[in-house]
C-alpha cells in the first residue's frame, strides 16, 4: 500500500465543501486546487482523492448518503470515484468500508455505468464478494424474470421498426429508477391557467381526470403524474413487457393503482376509450410514422382534453446526433462493454467538442440511458415550424411549454404572457441548449362549446415534419 502517500491539508476541506455542491447540482464545472493542495490520497488509508482538480472527502457522510440515493451524473466526479473503485479494488482494505458499500449501490443506480480495466477485471476473478459487488450485481436481473406477468395485450406489434424498439427497451428497460422525487399535490387545471398567461380557463374534469400514459415504459412519468396530479384513473402502454413489470412492481410498492397493458400506438387506431389527459413525452420521435401515431393520439383525447407532448429538439439535440455517429462509427455494439465504452469515447472528448453535450444530460450516467440517447435504432428530431405543423395536422391547439421556471421567466421578460410557438422559437436560437432533454408542451382538443382563450397558432410555411432519420 502506497502509504507515502498521505497527506493531511486542513485547507482541503473548503474544496471538499465545493465538490459537495457540484456533485449536488450535477454541474460539469471542476472545482480549482491551487498547486500546493493538489494531491492523490490512497483511499484506503485517509478516505480522500484528488482526480483532474477535484478532491473528494470519501467518508464524507453526505457523499456516501448521495451515492446511495441518486445516480451521479457529473464527469469529473465519476472519474475521481472510478479512480477509488480501482485502488480499492487492486489493493482492497481486509473487509468492506461504508465507501465501498456506497459503491457498489450507486453501481447497482447506473447499472455498473462506469469503465472497468483489463487489470481490474482480471482481479475480480478471485476478489472477495464485496470488491465484486461494486462491479456487477449477484442477484438476479427481476425485470427479466417478472416478463411472463399477466399484463394483457391491447394489440400485435405493428411493424419490423416497432418490433427492433420493442427489443430494445426488452432488453434495456428505461428508465431504471428506485424513488420518486417530492411532490406536492397540484391541481393540473390551475397548472395550466398559470402556464398559459391565465388563458387557459381549465374545465371540471380535469379536476380529477382520467390520465393516459403513451409509452410509460417503467413507469417513474406515470406515477410522478399520478402523486402530482390526483386523477381518478391511471392507464398506461407500452411496446415492452419488461417495462411494464417494471412498472407495475413500482406501482404496487408506492400504492398506486394503475391499469396497463402491452401495445404498439400505431395499431390502437380502433380502441373505444378515451381520456381527459394523455401524456407522451417519449414515443412519437422514435415511432416510424410520428404524425399517424399523434394523430391516434388525439383521438383517444375526449373534447376539452388536454395532452402533455415531448420531442427532441433538432437545435439542442445536434451535438447528441455527433456523438451518435461517432459511435455508429466505432462500430461498438449495444452491450454491457459497449456501451461503457461508447460513454468513454464521449467523456474524452475535448472540451468544447459538441458531443460532450451529452454529458450534460442525466441519460448519459447509465447504461440504459447510454443506450437509449447513443444507440437507438429509430429517432427523428423536430423544430419549432415543425411542431406548428404537426399540430395543424392533427388539430391540436398549443397551450405552452412545460419547461423549468428559470426558462418561462425569460420568455416572459421578453415576450409577456402570451404564448406563441414562434416567439419560443426565437428564444431557442438565443439559447440552443434550453431544450437539451426535449420540446415538453401542452396542447388541447378544440371544445366547441367552451374556447379556451388561448392564442390558435397560425403555423408557419413549411408543413412538412422534418423526417430525417439519425
Amino acid at each position: 500500500m502506497r502509504a507515502n502517500l498521505k497527506l493531511t491539508f486542513p485547507a482541503q476541506f473548503r474544496y471538499i465543501i465545493a465538490m459537495k455542491a457540484l456533485i449536488k447540482t450535477g454541474s460539469s464545472r471542476r472545482v480549482p486546487v491551487p498547486p500546493s493542495k493538489r494531491f492523490l490520497i490512497h483511499p484506503t488509508h485517509t478516505g480522500a482523492c484528488r482526480k483532474d482538480n477535484v478532491v473528494i472527502d470519501l467518508n464524507d457522510s453526505g457523499l456516501l448518503a448521495r451515492l446511495h440515493e441518486d445516480i451521479l451524473t457529473n464527469p469529473d466526479a465519476e472519474r475521481a470515484l472510478t479512480g477509488a473503485r480501482r485502488e480499492l479494488c487492486l489493493d482492497p482494505p481486509p473487509s468492506a468500508t461504508p465507501l465501498t458499500v456506497a459503491l457498489a449501490v450507486q453501481g447497482s443506480l447506473n447499472e455498473y455505468a462506469w469503465p472497468v480495466t483489463a487489470t481490474e477485471a482480471a482481479a475480480l476473478v478471485t476478489a472477495p464478494a464485496w470488491v465484486r459487488a461494486m462491479y456487477e450485481s449477484s442477484e438476479p436481473d427481476l425485470e427479466r424474470l417478472d416478463r411472463g406477468r399477466r399484463i394483457p395485450s391491447l394489440t400485435a406489434v405493428a411493424t419490423e421498426s416497432s418490433a427492433a424498439v420493442q427489443h430494445m427497451y426488452e432488453e434495456n428497460p428505461y428508465p431504471r429508477w428506485h424513488r420518486l422525487g417530492p411532490a406536492t399535490p397540484q391541481e393540473l387545471g390551475q397548472i395550466l391557467h398559470e402556464l398559459t398567461g391565465r388563458a387557459f380557463e381549465p374545465p371540471g374534469f380535469i379536476r380529477r381526470p382520467r390520465l393516459l400514459v403513451a409509452g410509460c415504459g417503467t413507469g417513474r412519468e406515470m406515477l410522478s403524474a399520478a402523486k402530482a396530479w390526483q386523477p381518478a384513473s391511471i392507464t398506461g402502454f407500452d411496446l415492452s413487457r419488461t417495462s411494464l413489470a417494471y412498472a407495475q412492481r413500482m406501482a404496487d410498492r408506492l400504492g398506486f393503482d394503475v391499469e396497463l397493458y402491452q401495445a404498439d400506438l400505431l395499431e390502437l387506431g380502433d380502441w373505444d376509450r378515451r381520456f381527459d389527459v394523455i401524456v407522451c413525452t417519449g414515443v412519437l420521435h422514435h415511432l416510424e410514422d410520428p404524425l399517424l401515431g399523434w394523430r391516434i393520439l388525439a383521438r383517444l383525447l375526449r373534447p376539452g382534453g388536454v395532452m402533455l407532448v415531448g420531442l427532441y429538439s433538432s437545435t439542442a439535440r445536434a451535438g447528441v446526433k455527433v456523438a451518435q455517429a461517432l459511435v455508429r462509427e466505432s462500430g461498438l455494439p449495444p452491450t454491457p462493454d459497449g456501451l461503457r465504452r461508447a460513454r468513454a469515447l464521449v467523456m474524452d472528448l475535448p472540451p468544447g467538442h459538441p458531443g460532450r453535450n451529452c454529458t450534460r444530460m442525466g441519460d448519459f450516467y447509465s447504461l440504459s440511458g447510454t443506450r437509449d440517447m447513443l444507440f437507438h435504432i429509430q429517432e427523428r428530431t423536430f423544430t419549432m415550424p415543425d411542431v406548428a405543423a404537426a399540430l395543424e395536422d392533427v388539430g391540436l391547439e398549443f397551450l405552452g411549454f412545460h419547461s423549468g421556471e428559470a426558462a418561462r421567466r425569460l420568455y416572459r421578460t421578453l415576450f409577456g404572457l402570451q404564448q406563441r410557438l414562434a416567439w419560443w422559437d426565437t428564444l431557442e436560437q438565443l439559447y440552443p441548449r434550453m431544450f437539451l432533454g426535449m420540446y415538453q408542451f401542452w396542447c388541447r382538443m378544440p371544445d366547441l362549446h367552451q374556447m379556451s382563450g388561448a392564442q390558435t397558432l397560425r403555423p408557419p410555411e413549411r408543413k412538412e415534419i422534418n423526417n430525417e432519420n439519425i
